[in-house]
């Protein structure tokens, strides 16, 4: 697991394991491009405020320790925060499991996984596929390509940053296909099918706002046409589709009955961003 939080209400005795030697879990990875240091730096404020919290109040932190909730239920816990991140989604479609197939996450741990990689493309067009699309073509210098099945990259994300990022991407030559779905991987790229039709907005011309899904534009076009089949030759296929809750660890701690009161938040509940981890770590930390 990559963090299990487990508090014990006698005497408000609070007990945290964390499977890594530092806190931090998704924004770890998170903060490896240059241009995500903010991350980073909310990662040390993390580490650091969870060591003061120790030597100030008896927080017991255990690293490098990954918890079952067979253990937790022994430790007779009163209380249980579970926080164990989410899976990352994997599409079933022919050639997946590939070896030349990675999920972003993966990458970012490990980012010798492009080494000798030239030509990568990006499956997914959000803020994540994105980022690691800017990684790959500025730090690495890789000939980069992401595919987006729906109209708009970095589709929700905030219109300044997302103008920013798309216009460096572009500066970079980094080819951004939309209406653009997987179709199958092979071994020296992959299959897509792309829709042909004039009324799909330039991926590129940031200037235009994204309407948000429950806004509709009387003016817009609806995007019907033939459908071709695109080969796109790839050394790399990085996976970045987003990520389903990791709930199998909150219900089986349900099942046991681990501890008389179990929550669970953070990505393990609703895959979100920092802002909504931190709140609803911080409201429920307060009603504890």
């Amino acid at each position: 697991m990559m963090c299990a939080v487990t508090a014990a209400r006698r005497g408000h005795e609070v007990t945290l394991f964390e499977a890594r030697d530092r806190l931090g879990g998704m924004l770890i990875p998170g903060g490896v491009p240059k241009i995500k240091y903010d991350l980073i730096n909310y990662v040390d404020y993390l580490n650091r405020a969870a060591e003061k919290a120790a030597k100030n109040y008896g927080l017991k932190i255990k690293f490098n320790q990954t918890v079952s909730p067979e253990f937790l239920k022994n430790d007779n816990f009163d209380s249980l925060v579970i926080c164990v991140g989410g899976q990352t989604l994997k599409p079933a479609l022919p050639g997946i499991d590939l070896p030349h197939v990675v999920q972003a996450v993966d990458l970012l741990w490990n980012p010798g996984l492009a080494d000798k990689k030239d030509r990568i493309v990006v499956v997914g067009g959000g803020a994540v596929g994105c980022e690691v699309a800017y990684f790959l073509a500025y730090e690495l210098g890789k000939e980069v390509t992401v595919i987006e099945m729906l109209p708009y990259f970095m589709k929700g994300a905030c219109t300044a940053n997302r103008g920013h990022l798309i216009h460096y991407l572009e500066r970079q030559g980094v080819k951004l296909l939309n209406c653009t779905k997987l179709k199958e991987i092979v071994p020296d790229g992959l299959v897509a099918t792309q829709i042909q039709s004039k009324n799909i907005p330039d991926p590129y011309a940031v200037w235009r706002p994204v309407l948000p899904e429950n806004i509709k534009n009387p003016f817009e076009k609806p995007i019907k046409g033939p459908v071709v089949e695109l080969k796109i030759q790839a050394d790399l296929v990085i996976l970045a589709v987003g990520l389903r809750p990791n709930v199998e660890f909150y219900y089986r701690c349900l099942e046991i009955q681990a501890a008389p009161e179990i929550y669970n938040i953070g990505d393990s509940f609703c895959p979100g961003r920092v802002y909504e981890a931190v709140k609803a770590g911080y409201n429920l930390g307060q009603s504890l």
